[in-house]
């Protein structure tokens, strides 16, 4: 499942709706690729996370390595911005 910026111009009920369909796809296993400037629903939902800036790859970040930042204080925004500097 591609997306590219699925959440965009939503209203709160459909985007809760199109996130459900997300995670039940993702829990049955299906592969999701979500482009999206909205970070907090990828850390919330994103499995893995690519981070790009101005072309370029910033960083990959693994479930593990967004729980760590969470676990710390730091929301992927936080980590997106103090790494585009």
């Amino acid at each position: 499942l591609l997306l590219d910026e699925s959440l965009n111009g939503l209203d709160p009920r459909a985007a809760s709706e199109v996130k459900a369909i997300l995670r039940e796809e993702l829990a049955r296993g299906a592969a999701v690729v979500l482009v999206s400037h909205v970070l907090d629903v990828l850390e919330r939902l994103c499995t893995s996370v690519l981070l790009i800036g101005e072309g370029r790859v910033i960083d990959k970040l693994d479930r593990e390595r967004l729980d760590a930042l969470a676990a710390g204080g730091t929301t992927l925004e936080d980590f997106f911005i103090a790494n585009t500097r």
